[in-house]
């Protein structure tokens, strides 16, 4: 299904809106993804687009489940930290592609943002940080695991508030159920068609809806909570907790990858490429050695003690030591530490984007981290470690 070139694409119908496209901004194995504006609010949009061809077939139904879950999961998040799904048409382009229309994030990725600068300062990234943990907060209060945090999927948005996107990864680690009274009372109402999910966006124009079931989860008073259980092995390389793939993990998955966002920020480079046993710096947060891992990675980047501690308790390898959102929300790192306030980070932003962030790279931040880790990772004999990692010139 092409769209770049094709003038017949230029205007996409979606749902009782017409969009106009504009550039790509990003592509993933499934979905493209384009600006569009309301032809008739003159809004800004992300339009997520996925060919329905992609949907069929055996490997398609596990996409297609993916999908149904992400809107599930997606369509009552409501947070300043998060990017909001606006609305969906599963039958647009003449029933060619199912359509995401997403809250659009203006200034791209902090990835771009953290490669123009090579690293923060503590009271930037204090509040840069600050910014990630409340958005993840908002998720884990609804029961939602993101499960693949990384620099990519971290955007800056108006105001250069930062937001956490791309839900195809998440999943429940927790329902609400109502309990029997409150369901019993809730049953003598009546109900919406439940073939029809209707999202409303911002904008002041007709909601958008397509033939879907929805999801009721919610969360309010008189809900009785109900674990659920998660196993699937997935994931981005350098930022997976180690349990991931070894059987069932709950939500502390988040604050190992959450863990490793904040090493970059403060160092531009990764505290390790992988959770194995044979990548040196990992093996030692393994044994708890924390004073050679810190005593090597300072080689090139200081940290702050309270910085130290947050990391090690982010980093925990065992889920049952690692520390909690609450206590990383409560740490002396983010309550007693300087802080760049919001206004300041708006500045810093703007600054980096007018004189350092030039044209977007051409890999992914896995591949660039990797490679920076690849620079600094050696050992006190000059032995290069974890081989493997492509090197790239910067």
């Amino acid at each position: 299904m092409a769209i770049k070139n094709s003038s017949n694409h230029r205007n996409i119908q979606v749902g009782s809106r017409q969009y106009q496209l504009s550039e790509k901004l990003g592509k993933g194995g499934l979905s493209v993804v384009h600006k569009g504006v309301c032809s008739k609010s003159g809004q800004e949009v992300a339009l997520k687009i996925i060919p329905q061809r992609k949907l069929i077939g055996e490997y398609g139904l596990h996409w297609k489940k993916t999908v149904a879950k992400e809107v599930r999961l997606c369509k009552d998040l409501r947070h300043k930290h998060l990017i909001r799904l606006l609305g969906y048409d599963c039958r647009a382009m003449n029933n060619k592609a199912l359509i995401f229309v997403q809250e659009i994030a203006e200034h791209g990725e902090l990835f771009d943002f953290v490669k123009a600068n090579s690293k923060f300062a503590q009271p930037a990234a204090i509040g840069i940080f600050r910014q990630i943990m409340l958005g993840l907060q908002e998720l884990h209060k609804n029961g939602i695991a993101h499960r693949d945090i990384k620099l990519e999927n971290l955007l800056v948005g108006e105001d250069f508030n930062i937001k956490l996107a791309d839900f195809s990864f998440s999943a429940r680690f927790k329902k609400f159920k109502k309990n029997p009274i409150d369901a019993e009372i809730s049953m003598s109402g009546g109900g919406a068609n439940s073939n029809t999910t209707i999202i409303t966006p911002s904008c002041n124009s007709s909601s958008i809806s397509s033939s879907s079931s929805s999801c009721s989860d919610s969360c309010s008073h008189g809900l009785i909570e109900k674990k659920c259980i998660m196993d699937t092995r997935l994931g981005t390389q350098g930022y997976m907790a180690p349990e991931i793939g070894r059987g069932e993990y709950d939500e502390k998955i988040d604050i190992y990858a959450a863990g490793v966002v904040l090493f970059i920020l403060l160092a531009g480079f990764p505290p390790f490429a992988k959770t194995s046993s044979l990548d040196w710096w990992f093996h030692k947060l393994k044994q708890k050695n924390y004073a050679k891992f810190w005593r090597a990675h300072e080689r090139n980047v200081k940290f702050s003690d309270e910085a130290k501690v947050l990391i090690q308790g982010m980093l925990e390898v065992d889920p049952k030591d690692r520390w909690t959102l609450e206590q990383v929300m409560e740490s002396d790192f983010l309550i007693l530490s300087e802080c760049l306030n919001n206004e300041e980070l708006v500045q810093l932003f703007r600054k980096i984007k007018e004189t350092k962030l030039n044209t977007k790279p051409c890999y992914s931040s896995t591949t660039y981290i990797h490679a920076r880790k690849q620079q600094q990772m050696t050992k006190k004999t000059g032995e290069k470690l974890n081989q493997n990692v492509l090197q790239i010139s910067e």
